[in-house]
């Protein structure tokens, strides 16, 4: 469910909403993984663009007491003012236990 949530939560972002997406982020994500979060925060445009994100598929692909992967698979609606197309995505979500806490230690997108 964490992936889940924050794959939803980060890539479900525009031009026009102040980052939140990186804020509501951060709270599920590792240090590391955090500050590069905030490395892809958007500057304001005037032209709206949009992505909608929802993962339709999930798959637990390796698990320990300390870290998993978990594949993911997502539908992701882009908008403009002017315009939407639907994409789909593949790729993997790391996640670490810290301090007796999963948080989410990396997101990788298969080439596309």
């Amino acid at each position: 469910q964490l992936s889940r949530t924050f794959v939803e939560r980060f890539e479900t972002k525009s031009n026009q909403n102040g980052n939140r997406n990186i804020v509501d982020a951060s709270e599920l994500a590792t240090e590391n993984m955090a500050s590069y979060i905030a490395s892809k925060a958007q500057a304001p445009a005037a032209d709206y663009q949009g992505f909608t994100t929802k993962v339709i598929s999930m798959d637990l692909t390796a698990f320990t007491l300390q870290a998993a992967t978990v594949k993911v698979g997502a539908q992701i609606e882009s908008s403009t003012a002017t315009s939407s197309q639907t994409l789909y995505k593949n790729g993997r979500v790391e996640l670490k236990k810290v301090d007796g806490t999963w948080k989410v230690d990396g997101l990788f997108w298969d080439a596309q």
